[in-house]
């Protein structure tokens, strides 16, 4: 395994890999990278997608860190 930064090629695929539904396993291995480096690559650079919209009204994804949500925030 290589010790260097992601490059964009790599963030590239590691896309490509989660849409194709690749284990980070798999995707680590096909970029060449630590399975831990594509770990963190993913939770550092994810988008919260609301999951069910019928029952749950918050969709600013800023809702934990402020907690004002339902049109008082500025961002909402």
């Amino acid at each position: 395994m290589t010790i260097s930064h992601l490059t964009l090629k790599d963030r590239q695929a590691i896309q490509e890999g989660l849409e194709k539904g690749l284990s980070r396993t798999e995707i680590a291995k096909i970029i060449n990278k630590d399975i831990l480096t594509v770990a963190k690559e993913i939770k550092n650079r994810r988008k919260l997608k609301p999951r069910n919209l019928f029952n749950n009204s918050i969709t600013c994804t800023k809702f934990k860190q402020c907690g004002i949500c339902h049109g008082k925030c500025s961002e909402y």
